[in-house]
This record gives C-alpha cells, sequence and structure tokens, in this order.
C-alpha cells in the first residue's frame, strides 16, 4: 500500500510525462548535469510536434496504458517461479560439472 497518492507509481509516472510534455511544447528540454544544454536543440520541429502528439495522446488514454492488477500478480507469480528455477536449469545446461562453479562474464 503506497503511503499517499501521490507516491502511486502510476501518479508518478503520469506526472514525468506531463513535465516532458511542457518542454517539449517549449521545444527545451536541459541536459541534466548542464541546464543550458538543449537536448533537442539538434531535432526538427516536426520531430517535436511528432512526439509532443504522440505525448498528448498517450496521456489522454494514459490509465488503458497500466497493466491491471492480475498482469502484476501473474509476472511477480512469474518472476518467483524462474528465481526459484534458475540455478538448475544453468546447471542443466553446463556440460560438464568441472565448469559449473567458473564465473562468466
Amino acid at each position: 500500500e503506497w503511503v499517499t497518492h501521490e507516491q502511486r507509481p502510476d501518479v508518478m509516472v503520469r506526472r514525468l510525462f506531463e513535465r516532458l510534455l511542457q518542454f517539449l511544447s517549449q521545444n527545451r528540454l536541459p541536459y541534466f548535469f548542464i541546464p543550458s544544454v538543449n537536448i533537442l536543440s539538434e531535432y526538427s520541429s516536426e520531430v517535436i510536434q511528432a512526439s509532443v502528439r504522440k505525448t498528448e495522446a498517450l496521456l489522454g488514454n494514459f490509465d488503458e496504458y497500466l497493466p491491471s492488477q492480475d498482469d502484476i500478480d501473474m509476472v511477480k507469480s512469474l518472476v518467483g517461479f524462474l528465481s526459484s528455477k534458475y540455478d538448475d536449469m544453468i546447471a542443466k545446461q553446463l556440460p560438464d560439472p568441472r565448469y559449473r562453479d567458473v564465473e562468466l562474464d
């Protein structure tokens, strides 16, 4: 359970897209480390306007892009299952037990 409405991930992600839309609409997206650098300066106005339209469309149907609780539960279950079987799967794929303790890059 989230402490407040504002701390919910969906609310925070929506806020990020709203902020992105503001920057796109102003044709200015400051670089994090050097705010005087405009990341959008290399893009044409057509590309930026297309991005504005796509971001507006996403925000207009934002809830449709979010996974349902059933989707989230299914992914959690799958990740849990795969995590519990990971070591066994890797061990079975290694051809020789002598290589099982070798760290792979």
